[in-house]
């Protein structure tokens, strides 16, 4: 009967364990976004030109060898899903529709999540 009393408690101390570690990185992972995001508002951040060209430079290197795949993938995509919204709309009798399904499925949802798809696989 103790031992099953031992290892209740055990367990219980590394779920605390677990849960007070998940906390503490949560507020780790909130400050450096506020330190972020502080330096991104800071008006100091911006007077310094040679601050500016770097970022923009970054941006530019980190981002233009991805440009040309994302901008085909998401043509491609947007091709298909449009065709089949289209079809399918007007196989249900609801072309009046189609326009309003496409804007919302593509720029709402899958362009978005292609971009951060890219973001992520970077």
């Amino acid at each position: 009967m103790r031992d099953g009393a031992l290892l209740r408690t055990h367990r219980l101390d590394r779920l605390a364990l677990a849960l007070w570690q998940a906390v503490a990185d949560a507020g780790r992972l909130a400050q450096f976004g506020a330190m972020l995001l502080v330096l991104a508002l800071s008006p100091a951040s911006w007077r310094d030109l040679r601050m500016r060209h770097a970022l923009a430079r970054h941006a530019w290197l980190d981002t233009a060898p991805m440009l040309p795949g994302f901008t085909l993938l998401v043509a491609l995509l947007t091709v298909v899903l449009t065709r089949i919204v289209v079809v399918t709309a007007a196989s249900y009798g609801l072309s009046q529709y189609a326009l309003e399904m496409v804007i919302r499925v593509l720029v709402l949802e899958l362009v978005p999540l292609t971009a951060a798809l890219f973001v992520a696989l970077r």
